[in-house]
């Protein structure tokens, strides 16, 4: 079996969730991963692997170490000049999908109001917490303010759900949704609502708030508020930013993936091409990556390249661009009051190219000649949600989330389902390789073969429900809610990318590309990589 590179990981930091300065580094815990930026505002460092996932919660310093938290737990930075790294935190209290909101010097505080460690129960939704005069003091989103003491609890009421909160001055500042707060003991309510708290306030459109009045105005939500050295730093949705007498000064470095949750991934003129699930699609380019605009939505299901023609499925039709300009294919151009079969449901789900285009809805499958001949197959097949499809040469083969599988090769049908073999009529993924085998994978039972007429299930897979499939490379390719995997006579989990929700394979030549929640990464199974590439774990 061959061996795999990492070859390149992208990421998206753009969304922060929250700022902690060391006195020397300014961290940023954010949506692709941990930032590190010196005071000139020169980002030093980008972290990703060892964390509990790409998408961070929060970060600070717990009993003397740097630590973060997500949605995958919380882990630490061990300095051990032999084994230094990311040393995963409490991981046998909190269990597998505990969400850490806040890092507090002695404790660790969970979305669903765990502290750790010790168990203890704050009894409420907690958006954020912070140690002020020796008491944990957590908002909730049940717009209460929960003070521990000695082991004592006490709650207040506040304006609205919390969003953020920080220590400023020796009082708490309490952002919250219909307004704001201060506690120093006691509570008093202030007028603004806000998003983010701090030396300033910020809000949700984007404004920024001092005793004096309006101080910056953003693009985007403000999430996190830190004081650095050289001004004031602020986290938004779309970047960290640092405020200065002259002006606002970006710090996020442009040019970056445009999302973070990923639906599909292919090779489009040798270039990489990404669909997302609520940021749009776009393409690297020798600059960096680039949006595809002029598509009046950002929700993207699949994307697929055919020679020069790029295809795209969204929320609102199929699309394809090439050196033509871009086309849109929807209700407009194939609705139901016109003769030409096509597309006619607003959403497309799935994408395949074998030798020819094949694409998805809720109806069925609809199949694209190479003489641009439409035809929808709703005659062919019975469920009512059509999602993934395969295609290799004249046949494809297409999973619906109620009626099983089906094989087609333009002229003869066939329909697998609970009652022929199948575990379940819900199919979630679906892939062939050409010769005669094709696999079905699932939403709890994991991957199933069909070889020889018959299903059979391929045992030892670690994790059952399944979220994408691709063969290549003499290899399957399995993506489950719980990682990567490569099958080969048997299951070897594959590690090192960014969420382990993989949401899309494809194999091209000797790059595998995985779409996840928590952006692309892109393997490679060609070991002459000039030593920029590091090896992929495989276990």
């Amino acid at each position: 079996m061959t061996g795999l590179i990492l070859a390149a990981l992208h990421v998206n930091t753009m969304g922060v969730e929250d700022l902690f300065y060391d006195g020397e580094v300014l961290w940023a815990a954010t949506s692709g991963g941990l930032e590190a930026y010196d005071d000139e505002g020169q980002r030093i460092g980008h972290v990703l692997e060892g964390l509990p996932g790409a998408k961070l919660a929060a970060v600070g310093m717990h009993r003397g170490r740097l630590t973060v938290g997500g949605a995958q737990g919380a882990a630490s930075w061990e300095t051990d000049p032999v084994m230094p790294g990311w040393e995963g935190l409490y991981e046998e209290e909190m269990g597998a999908d505990t969400s850490v909101v806040a890092v507090l010097p002695n404790h660790l505080v969970s979305a669903s109001g765990a502290v750790f460690p010790g168990g203890l129960s704050l009894e409420g939704h907690v958006a954020d917490a912070v140690w002020f005069d020796g008491a944990i003091v957590a908002g909730t989103l049940e717009a209460e303010l929960v003070i521990v003491r000695d082991g004592n609890v006490s709650r207040e009421m506040l304006p609205g759900p919390v969003t953020d909160m920080a220590v400023v001055d020796g009082q708490v500042h309490v952002a919250c949704e219909y307004g704001s707060a201060v506690y120093d003991g006691v509570l008093r309510w202030e007028d603004i609502a806000a998003s983010a708290a701090g030396a300033y306030w910020g809000t949700s459109s984007g404004l920024v708030f001092g005793e004096s009045g309006l101080v910056a105005s953003l693009d985007s939500p403000v999430t996190s508020i830190e004081e650095t050295p050289n001004g004031v730093v602020v986290g938004t949705e779309s970047g960290l930013y640092r405020l200065e007498a002259s002006g606002v000064t970006q710090l996020t470095p442009g040019g970056q993936i445009c999302g973070s949750f990923l639906t599909g991934a292919t090779l489009w003129q040798d270039k990489l091409v990404v669909s997302t699930f609520d940021s749009g699609a776009c393409v690297l380019e020798s600059g960096g990556w680039e949006r595809i605009e002029g598509i009046p939505t950002e929700m993207f299901n699949d994307v697929q390249a055919d020679g020069a023609d790029l295809w795209l499925a969204s929320s609102d039709g199929l699309f394809r661009l090439n050196e033509s300009g871009l086309r849109h294919f929807g209700a407009v151009d194939f609705g139901t009051h016109r003769s030409v079969p096509g597309v006619h449901h607003k959403a497309v789900n799935g994408l395949a190219i074998g030798d020819r285009l094949w694409v998805t809805d809720v109806v069925g499958p609809v199949s694209v000649d190479a003489n641009q001949q439409w035809r929808r197959h709703r005659l062919s097949v019975w469920g009512r949600s059509y999602q993934d499809v395969a295609a290799c040469g004249d046949e494809a083969w297409v999973a619906s989330e109620d009626a099983g599988v089906t094989w087609t090769n333009g002229r003869k049908w066939a329909h697998f389902d609970a009652s022929t073999g199948l575990p379940d009529d819900w199919i979630m993924a679906v892939a062939c390789d050409g010769i005669g085998t094709a696999w079905a994978g699932t939403y709890q039972d994991g991957v199933w073969a069909m070889n020889s007429g018959r299903w059979e299930q391929l045992k030892g897979l670690e994790d059952l429900w399944v979220l994408s499939l691709d063969w290549g490379d003499e290899n399957l390719w399995v993506g489950t809610m719980g990682g990567l995997f490569r099958y080969n006579d048997s299951f070897q989990a594959v590690s090192g990318i960014p969420h382990p929700a993989v949401h899309d394979l494809t194999v091209v030549d000797d790059k595998v590309l995985v779409a996840t929640e928590g952006g692309l990464a892109v393997l490679s199974t060609h070991h002459d990589s000039g030593g920029v590439m590091k090896q992929a774990r495989v276990r």
